[in-house]
């Protein structure tokens, strides 16, 4: 009976001298080790260790992520942006951003963007968020040539990104916008986000005056041209793109473009249908404002049906 116990003894006793020079290795670890003391059986240090510093350290989104495929993230992500989370839509995809997927990085792009914008960041960080996105749209179009999400947002970014470049850059970058508008249109040309963008941009490039082209033109660069009639035909399109989600400012740039081309009717219908929906930002609500406004100037047109469809004749000239 006597050697019996010796023997379970000496075993125990080999396996706990085992177990305690692999813990030399790793000195981090030997506090694990006073546990074999009251087990006869063999407990792997490396396995123990590596378990506390994962329930230490690993939070339980992290263990979520890895149950996961990049699919279930970016669809995650997406209800997250709807939602306007924009900063745990970053979060969530940063972690994935340099995994050579251009849908993730579009989209990371797409929320640094958002957040850009939100005066609660300060101007250092926002200005570090474009930095950030130019970098990773250009990366995403490096991986992907035929996404027209990310031509979108290439010349969303493109346009702040130079416009922190200073006013020369700025102007310099409009023709590079518009390339990167047009073929995102290209390959996907009932997008509603991009028509407006590029009717936008026309009517901003129409309004310029002869004397502000050419101070332009003498201390930067050449503004390109553009017509009202192309920021009508854009913005056109993409009014009629809308379903039961109105964006007010497609209505309030096409008033803004109808009283430049004088049609007066048309421009007091369009007003007329900004200020009819409900805003759901500040910048809709200073778009109803001026909208409003705009009303009021234009009260002796009536909006009379027959009015509205009638295409009057105006002159188109760069103005």
């Amino acid at each position: 009976m006597v050697i019996k116990y010796k023997i379970i003894f000496n075993a125990c006793k080999h396996f706990y001298l085992i177990g305690y020079q692999r813990c030399l290795r790793k000195s981090a670890k030997h506090i694990l080790f006073p546990l074999f003391s009251f087990s006869f059986f063999w407990i792997d240090p490396h396995m123990l260790y590596d378990r506390w510093i994962k329930s230490k350290y690993q939070t339980k989104t992290d263990i979520y992520w890895m149950k996961m495929s990049i699919n279930d993230i970016i669809e995650k992500a997406d209800k997250l942006y709807e939602k306007g989370n924009y900063l745990e839509v970053y979060e969530i995809l940063n972690r994935i951003k340099y995994n050579a997927n251009s849908e993730v990085q579009w989209r990371i792009c797409r929320a640094l963007f958002r957040m850009s914008v939100d005066p609660t960041f300060n101007p250092e960080m926002r200005e570090e968020m474009i930095s950030e996105a130019y970098i990773l749209i250009n990366l995403a179009l490096t991986i992907e040539k035929n996404n027209p999400n990310i031509y979108k947002w290439l010349a969303i970014v493109t346009d702040a990104k130079y416009g922190l470049d200073g006013l020369d850059a700025k102007i310099k970058s409009f023709e590079l916008m518009k390339s990167h508008l047009e073929k995102a249109l290209e390959l996907q040309p009932d997008d509603m986000a991009t028509l407006y963008i590029l009717g936008k941009w026309c009517y901003e490039m129409s309004k310029l005056t002869w004397i502000q082209r050419l101070i332009a033109e003498a201390l930067y660069a050449k503004p390109p041209r553009a017509t009202y009639q192309e920021a009508y035909d854009y913005l056109v399109r993409a009014a009629e793109l809308q379903n039961n989600d109105y964006y007010i400012p497609i209505f309030y740039i096409l008033g803004k473009t109808c009283l430049k081309m004088r049609q007066y009717f048309r421009a007091r219908y369009y007003f007329h249908a900004a200020t009819t929906f409900q805003p759901r930002s500040e910048y809709e609500a200073l778009c109803v404002k001026k909208a409003k406004y705009q009303l009021l100037r234009l009260e002796k047109y009536d909006l009379d049906k027959d009015s509205v469809l009638n295409n009057l004749q105006y002159t188109d000239t760069y103005v």
